[in-house]
């Protein structure tokens, strides 16, 4: 189906341009994006956010534990026949408190947890998107100084089954290595990726 939907978007393409030469070119974008430098930026940037993340959450489980072992201390005692009434009262009350801040606790870590889950997909999604408009561009740029008509992404990106719908093409239709020869000129992928602010944290 995506094959017949191909050949249709060519024709269409055919019939609209008239009598003038129609030219195609291919890119494959999941390459382009890939190969990208400022995706190697990116991935570094989010990659650490992620270990940062996971290391916070490590400090507050632990937090977490000692609050609970605290809690346990105070319960037990609060359960000594041992100790006397008085003093069994007082640790019934202290272990009251400590389970709240256990439950206060256990909220906040797992309202930090979603609300950094959310800024990390947001954040994906923000450098995905930024990184797609400047591969657009310059296809686009590529596109019409080369007076290409139709440019064809190879790759099968977001198609259903990640396939691609150009079953056939001749290899000197591709400019997938021009445009990423262009998109990182004057930049090294090798290179370290350039420090971005740290994220807030709460």
């Amino acid at each position: 189906m995506k094959t017949v939907c191909a050949v249709l978007a060519v024709s269409l393409a055919a019939l609209w341009v008239s009598a003038a030469e129609l030219r195609i070119a291919v890119v494959n974008l999941e390459e382009v994006a890939r190969k990208y430098y400022k995706t190697t930026i990116a991935e570094g940037f989010i990659s650490l956010q992620e270990r940062e993340f996971q290391q916070h959450v490590a400090r507050l489980n632990e937090e977490l534990a000692k609050l609970d072992e605290e809690y346990k201390v105070l319960r037990d005692a609060s359960q000594n026949v041992a100790l006397d009434a008085i003093e069994r009262e007082s640790k019934r009350q202290e272990a009251e408190k400590k389970s709240r801040e256990l439950m206060f606790k256990r909220s906040d870590i797992e309202n930090y947890g979603n609300d950094r889950v959310r800024q990390l997909r947001e954040l994906i999604t923000t450098r995905r998107a930024e990184i797609f408009k400047d591969i657009s561009e310059e296809v686009r740029r590529v596109a019409t100084l080369e007076g290409y008509t139709l440019v064809l992404d190879s790759s099968g990106r977001g198609s259903a089954e990640e396939l691609p719908m150009l079953l056939y093409f001749n290899a000197s239709l591709d400019i997938t290595e021009r445009i990423i020869a262009e998109l990182n000129r004057g930049n090294q992928l090798s290179a370290p990726p350039a420090k971005e602010p740290a994220a807030t944290q709460p």
